[in-house]
């Protein structure tokens, strides 16, 4: 899984890559606001990795795909 973070609007070209492994997931939850839900995959290392502003269908897709890897290790 691989993730990219803009840092602002104006300087659009500077982003920040996160790249994990599915042997380095341990678990993953979804945060349910009104509109927009924010999934978020818990490691087994310090870090968390957040996916921010996705549509409720959408997180649950991505919750699920990323259940079932984390209960095929």
């Amino acid at each position: 899984m691989e993730t990219f973070k803009r840092k602002s609007f104006l300087l659009f070209w500077m982003t920040d890559e996160e790249r994990l492994s599915s042997n380095q997931m341990s678990s993953v939850r979804i945060d349910k606001g009104i509109i927009w839900d924010k999934v978020s995959i818990d490691t087994k290392g310090t870090n968390v990795l957040h996916l921010k502003g996705l549509k409720k269908s959408t997180a649950n897709k991505i919750r699920n795909k990323l259940q079932m890897i984390i209960e095929a290790q």
